[in-house]
């Protein structure tokens, strides 16, 4: 039996899943929150790969940036490939073994390396809003996404609160944990509809959709054909990346985005979340 449409059915297994999602942003929060409290410890004589200077902390600092440039890329092809879901579940097991590897570094090496890996906690904070993009029903999407930029926040301060009161290995064992457990929790989670009609997976697409929907097969099914049309051009061939970048909408979310960024940065934000303990 079909049940009743209603405005927004499913709303609290859109409000729990986007919470969780969310958790992958706060991951990407604590990593930045990171760099300031630790670096009075880095350089104390207590420090447990040495005293280090003024240039190499900035060098740690400075390394992942780097590291993230390419991971940044390489997600987006885990993300089309394999699915939002993978994506985020396997940037969040190696962001918690980088945190794992800086809490029982003996060297500097192993510093920089296990900074490089937590830094995948970058590299795959569009997989949160994408997810959540793709789930939730438009009459809260909004305030749902921009959980996903309050949790970074939250995290920064997190970060700055316990970098203060726990030392420098406990401190990354708490850390290695919140991406753990947003793995786990992940697992519960299905695959976004638009992943999956993409993948032409039509049956699991439903069953994705009638979780959200709180199993309302009449919305499942309208909003199954609605994503069908939106993707239908790439059944008669896949878009290129320089097809779709020669798009207008395209051309200007990509300046927009651009400007912002680079506007954000000259305003000098990352010096003050680095240096601000």
């Amino acid at each position: 039996d079909r049940t009743v449409s209603s405005p927004n059915p499913g709303v609290a297994k859109q409000i729990i899943a986007s919470a969780i999602v969310s958790i992958s942003a706060l991951s990407f929060g604590l990593m930045q929150g990171w760099n300031s409290p630790m670096t009075s410890k880095l350089q104390s004589e207590n420090s447990p790969v040495g005293p280090m200077s003024q240039h190499e902390i900035a060098n740690l600092f400075s390394f992942p940036a780097y590291f993230a440039l390419f991971v940044g890329i390489s997600m987006i092809y885990v993300t089309n490939r394999f699915g939002r879901k993978p994506a985020m579940i396997v940037s969040s097991i190696l962001c918690a073994i980088g945190f794992l590897i800086i809490a029982f570094a003996i060297s500097q090496p192993w510093l920089f390396f296990g900074k490089a890996l937590s830094n995948l906690a970058g590299g795959g904070i569009g997989g949160p809003q994408m997810y959540i993009s793709e789930t939730v029903h438009p009459s809260i999407r909004g305030i749902l996404m921009s959980a996903c930029t309050m949790q970074i926040n939250v995290g920064i301060l997190l970060a700055y609160i316990l970098g203060k009161i726990m030392n420098f290995q406990l401190f990354n064992i708490v850390l290695s944990a919140v991406p753990a457990i947003f793995t786990i929790l992940m697992f519960w989670l299905p695959e976004t509809p638009y992943f999956l009609v993409g993948r032409s997976k039509y049956v699991g697409a439903k069953k994705s959709l009638l979780w959200f929907r709180g199993g309302d097969i009449n919305l499942a099914e309208q909003e199954l054909e609605v994503i069908k049309n939106l993707l239908q051009p790439n059944e008669k061939g896949e878009i290129t990346i320089l097809q779709e970048m020669a798009q207008p909408a395209t051309k200007v979310a990509l300046i927009v985005s651009a400007v912002g960024y680079i506007l954000q940065t000259l305003s000098g934000i990352h010096s003050v979340i680095n240096y601000a303990g």
